[in-house]
């Protein structure tokens, strides 16, 4: 297994939650490995704090409005063989 290919891909789309963000990157940031990936969808808030944490971090120009859009943007980035969503 490289680098390319994690096991697990954890998805949280986020939209103003920056105090629960940091406190769900206290929980998961010890436990992530080159096995286990975790990609933060920004929706428009455009919070350069979550660039800070350890986690792939894609900021959206614009809010979309609901949760499904970040997701499906998680999804087409994801590159585990599990799927996981935390909001």
């Amino acid at each position: 297994m490289t680098n390319e290919d994690f096991l697990i891909s954890i998805i949280t789309p986020y939209y103003k939650t920056l105090h629960q963000t940091k406190h769900l990157a206290a929980i998961l940031e010890p436990q992530l490995d080159d096995t286990i990936e975790w990609i933060i969808i920004d929706d428009g808030c455009h919070e350069e704090e979550l660039d800070n944490l350890k986690a792939k971090v894609i900021h959206l120009e614009n809010n979309s409005g609901g949760g499904s859009v970040p997701r499906n943007i998680g999804l087409d980035n994801a590159r585990g063989e599990y799927i996981l969503f935390i909001d």
